[in-house]
Formats: structure tokens, sequence, C-alpha cells
């Protein structure tokens, strides 16, 4: 068995993709970082939220079982 003959830019490829992703990675650690926070808060409830129906499924998700049970 003989191995393919490779180009030179394809033997540079691997190591030359390795090295940037490595610098993209060290220069996203290093870049300055601001602080993110919330501006608005919503206020608490004092009462629980019970819906009027039991939800299981949305009408998409109920219509895509229907015809998944239709094909078998």
């Amino acid at each position: 068995m003989t191995t393919p003959m490779r180009r030179p830019w394809q033997r540079l490829l691997t190591p030359a993709l390795a090295v940037s992703a490595m610098a993209v990675g060290i220069a996203a650690l290093l870049a300055p970082r601001e602080p993110i926070g919330w501006f608005a808060y919503a206020p608490l409830a004092e009462e629980t939220f019970i819906p009027d129906q039991l939800v299981l499924m949305d009408t998409g998700a109920r219509a895509d079982t229907c015809l998944l049970l239709q094909a078998f």
C-alpha cells in the first residue's frame, strides 16, 4: 500500500489551522471583558401560576406525533 502524495499546502494546512485556533483561544481569554448584568428585573409574583389546561405538547408536536403514528 502506498500513501497518496500530498501537495505542500495540504501538509501545512492542519498545523496552520491548529495554530490559528490556539491563537484565537488565547486572544479570547486575554481580551478585556465588561460585566454583563440585567438592566431590569420582573417583579416577583405573590401567587403560583396554574394553567387552565394541562399542556403536554404544543399543536405542532401533536401534529407531528399523529403523522408519525399514521406512517407506521
